[in-house]
């Protein structure tokens, strides 16, 4: 995987010259050698995205966030290696802050970007890489849509299993999805606990599945820890696992920050016990769960309840193999 921390971070920071409007340090990225990672005169990360044709026929059109700044067909004044100089056009995706933890996260996310953009984008392909970027900065700053325990017990799942590639082509495409994961027939619901009762809230409709549709419930005990797990620790373990999707990389971060929203930068601080959750996870057959009865008025609707799995008997492993791909890959390493 690129580092693009340490390139960056050997960039030297240009001096602003008033006779030039887009001044960068730069270097050519290895891999995508005609695309460039750049440093500003404010000391700002940017990327520089050369396109397939002729750019001068595209029109400059700019995006502006709170943290990000796109410029596509900017002519830009570029220090190289050695001093050199030279000019070209480019379309710019700029980290418009001081704040170097975005910056980190900036240059992370363009791992997945330059991944799916290639050697010579098309206008088009840039285009669309660089609106996933910008719904990602976009998400950032809007509400959380799940607790933060609930969440890094999703990414541990995903961590620790066989297949990760498998299970994120399978996760949820919105927080607010029914189920965690959904392939075909298959359903997989990860449910956390804070302590050591194996209480878990549901939805009557997670209970509930479409005919023909199997549900299994991943359930673990989660408690905080000093010196624990974070979700940023899983996220650099998922990373390295499916580094040949660069897709399954921005995939990733859209949904992490979705999920999250403004709550990303304290949700990445907190640490859990792994060993703890990883000893007491066990996967239930969502039909031997117990629930609420379905003899309630047809006007009655959005039903939530709370189940103890206690003394539910757990799926064995052999069970888990035979029941389909998607609870096949869910099986811890």
């Amino acid at each position: 995987m690129i580092e693009l921390d340490t390139l960056f971070e050997n960039l030297t920071r240009p001096v602003a010259d008033a006779q030039q409007d887009v001044l960068y340090s730069a270097i050519s990225i290895p891999g995508y050698e005609p695309h460039r990672l750049a440093k500003d005169h404010e000391g700002a990360p940017a990327l520089l995205i050369a396109t397939r044709g002729a750019p001068r026929q595209y029109s400059a059109t700019r995006i502006s966030l709170e943290h990000l700044q796109v410029l596509h067909n900017a002519e830009c004044v570029i220090s190289g290696e050695h001093g050199l100089r030279e000019t070209g056009r480019f379309s710019i995706v700029r980290c418009a802050t001081s704040d170097t933890l975005i910056q980190r996260h900036f240059l992370r996310m363009l791992v997945g970007v330059l991944g799916v953009l290639g050697q010579e984008p098309s206008p088009e392909e840039v285009s669309r890489a660089i609106n996933n970027l910008v719904e990602l900065f976009r998400v950032m700053v809007e509400p959380a849509r799940k607790t933060v325990q609930g969440f890094w017990a999703e990414l541990l799942v995903i961590a620790s299993s066989t297949e990760p590639i498998l299970l994120l082509d399978a996760w949820h495409t919105t927080p607010h999805d029914v189920y965690d994961f959904n392939s075909g027939h298959q359903r997989l619901e990860v449910k956390s606990a804070r302590g050591r009762q194996r209480q878990h809230h549901f939805a009557l409709t997670q209970l509930t599945p479409p005919e023909g549709a199997r549900v299994i419930i991943a359930s673990m005990l989660v408690e905080p820890a000093g010196a624990g797990v974070s979700i940023a620790d899983l996220l650099g373990e998922i990373r390295t696992r499916i580094n040949v999707r660069p897709d399954l990389l921005i995939r990733l971060e859209q949904i992490v920050y979705a999920t999250l929203g403004e709550t990303w930068r304290r949700a990445f601080e907190m640490q859990f016990d792994r060993e703890l959750a990883q000893q007491s996870l066990k996967f239930f057959d969502a039909a031997k769960i117990p629930a609420v009865s379905l003899a309630f008025p047809a006007s009655v609707s959005d039903v939530h309840f709370k189940s103890d799995l206690s003394n539910i008997p757990s799926l064995p492993k052999q069970s888990l193999r035979s029941a389909g791909e998607l609870f096949l890959a869910a099986l811890p390493r």
